[in-house]
């Protein structure tokens, strides 16, 4: 969470030097933050949101670092890739405990299993589907505007980092994770959904 605040407050820094005048957030709602209280709901929001959804804004920042020319800026990003990479490394090993050490039964720790593989299948097959979206048609430039050098990713470019970070990194943890669980059955070892590359 500190991590994340920085992240916010360093943003908001560079959103105030190029606007010229102060910006800030407004009110966060709560009303549904951390509903998650079982183990099971809580092992999917990390694979949704830590798994997949760090690595991918690992990904997507240490992009944005690269393209960059603005010093601060990249100095900035290159906080937040390494912060999102390790916040990815963290839920990765999360779930690997989850399904080894905190289900109570064999049937339990089974069904977490069954849903973490649903999981990263189901992100799989989204990948793919919007592969062949962005292969369809061509994505329209973001009003013109070369975000990137700026370190702000364009729209056009985020199916592109994601379906990357799917396939090179993400699917292949997956797979390594889940087949190498002592005792799981040839039908819970069986490899992840792969997208199309």
């Amino acid at each position: 969470m500190a991590d994340e605040t920085r992240h916010a407050r360093d943003c908001f820094a560079l959103a105030q030097r190029y606007l010229g005048y102060a910006v800030g957030p407004g009110a966060l709602p709560m009303h549904q933050a951390l509903q998650e209280t079982t183990l099971e709901e809580i092992v999917r929001l990390t694979v949704r949101e830590g798994c997949i959804g760090e690595t991918c804004a690992a990904l997507e920042a240490a992009e944005a670092c690269e393209a960059t020319v603005d010093p601060d800026v990249k100095t900035v990003l290159e906080k937040i890739r390494a912060d999102e990479l390790r916040h990815a490394e963290l839920a990765w090993r999360f779930v690997s405990w989850a399904l080894t050490e905190a289900a109570s039964t064999g049937d339990a720790q089974a069904r977490l299993r069954r849903m973490v593989r649903a999981e990263f299948a189901s992100a799989a097959e989204e990948v793919a589907v919007a592969s062949v979206i962005v292969e369809g048609s061509r994505a329209p430039a973001d009003g013109g505007f070369d975000s990137l050098p700026h370190g702000v990713v364009p729209n056009a470019l985020l199916p592109e980092i994601r379906r990357r970070a799917m396939l090179d990194i993400v699917l292949p943890c997956a797979e390594g994770l889940l087949s190498s669980l002592a005792g799981a059955s040839d039908q819970e070892t069986a490899p992840v959904a792969r997208a199309n590359a």
